[in-house]
């Protein structure tokens, strides 16, 4: 196996691990937010304050994500290109 081969292999799996890993976590933050929200709406006190917290955290956190997400596969995507003219000047 060639080197530029094994190193595309190696850049694959590193994307499909970081892509689960990512859609996993975004998962787990979503269900703490429904069971956080839940939570403020039922308690008694400043339900509307912590709504608009809640709200306002999640939206940040949901484009730092987005923002993550965009500059990791603008770097593969770079990557990539390098692996394909390493393999194309040999």
């Amino acid at each position: 196996m060639k080197n530029t081969d094994f190193a595309k292999q190696i850049l694959d799996w590193n994307k499909t691990v970081l892509n689960s890993s990512l859609n996993l976590f975004e998962k787990f933050q979503e269900y703490g937010e429904k069971t956080a929200g839940s939570l403020v709406e039922q308690a008694p006190w400043g339900a509307e304050e912590g709504k608009k917290a809640m709200n306002q955290w999640s939206g940040n956190r949901k484009k730092g994500l987005k923002a993550f997400k965009e500059s990791m596969t603008l770097g593969f995507k770079q990557a990539e290109g390098l692996c394909a003219v390493a393999k194309s000047a040999k």
